[in-house]
């Protein structure tokens, strides 16, 4: 497995890739992603230097993108606002590959880039009715912070809690 930043020659992969995701959420009626979002923000991603892939035998199974802090939070309340943290955002595992630990070896090199960037803390947002990475972040030390996000994306309203892990 090789863990990398993504360049444009991925910008297909990642389509495949995160078009298995989004159809693999659907059926359990988690339905955050679309056929527009989450690949509208990978370029940017791209050139920001903040989207990492894993591939296995020239294959992408894995992705996320390691941002700056939203301009808006809603009304979430950080352990320590004034903290410097890092964001974690458009997050993916291939279906092929649930249960195989790549999630969490995931989620742990993110927490290292995000601590040799400088990062006090890795923040991120989940929808509050996906249980099953609700269920994983907790597993993985991360605490759920006061408040929560709303988000009008295109007419669906997502209530999305804030969870962080102190680096």
């Amino acid at each position: 497995m090789n863990l990398r930043l993504a360049t444009e020659k991925d910008l297909p992969s990642l389509h495949v890739l995160f078009t298995d995701i989004t159809r693999k959420l659907d059926s359990e009626s988690i339905c955050i992603w679309d056929e527009v979002y989450p690949d509208c923000a990978f370029p940017d991603d791209i050139k920001r230097k903040s989207l990492f892939v894993l591939e296995e035998e020239e294959k992408l199974i894995s992705a996320f993108a390691l941002c700056s802090p939203l301009e808006d939070e809603g009304s979430i309340v950080w352990e320590n606002p004034s903290a410097k943290g890092s964001y974690l955002f458009r997050f993916g595992v291939s279906p092929d590959c649930l249960n195989k630990g790549i999630g969490t070896y995931m989620l742990k090199e993110s927490e290292r880039i995000a601590r040799d960037r400088g990062g006090e803390y890795l923040r991120l947002l989940v929808v509050d009715y996906n249980t099953p990475a609700i269920k994983f972040y907790e597993k993985n030390g991360y605490r759920k912070a006061k408040g929560f996000y709303v988000k009008d994306q295109d007419g669906l309203i997502l209530k999305e809690y804030g969870y962080e892990l102190k680096l």
